[in-house]
């Protein structure tokens, strides 16, 4: 497993308390297809059972056609509250 390692540059509080998290296998309703000005490519609005929905990485689900789909992975939209000066240790990143 490659890691890399992040200095934190700006301190950071999450606003999204309650984020979607599903585990590998969990069944979702995958929607649009993130478009903005950010060029965040491959991420789709999603929702599980008993989750709010979210924008989850394309790459975690397995599309079954029309607005079905399994999760391949666990996952979590949980962002880190962090301070400036922290240093962070990554071990994989997807779609920036």
């Amino acid at each position: 497993m490659s890691t890399k390692k992040y200095l934190v540059i700006r301190s950071h509080e999450s606003e999204f308390p309650s984020p979607i998290t599903f585990q590998k296998g969990d069944f979702l309703t995958v929607g649009e297809e993130y478009e903005g000005a950010e060029s965040w490519d491959n991420w789709l609005f999603c929702s599980t059972s008993g989750q709010e929905p979210g924008w989850v990485p394309g790459q975690v689900i397995e599309r079954f056609g029309g607005s079905s789909g399994r999760a391949l992975d666990d996952y979590t939209a949980r962002e880190l509250n962090v301070l400036e000066g922290e240093l962070l240790v990554g071990t994989r990143s997807l779609n920036g």
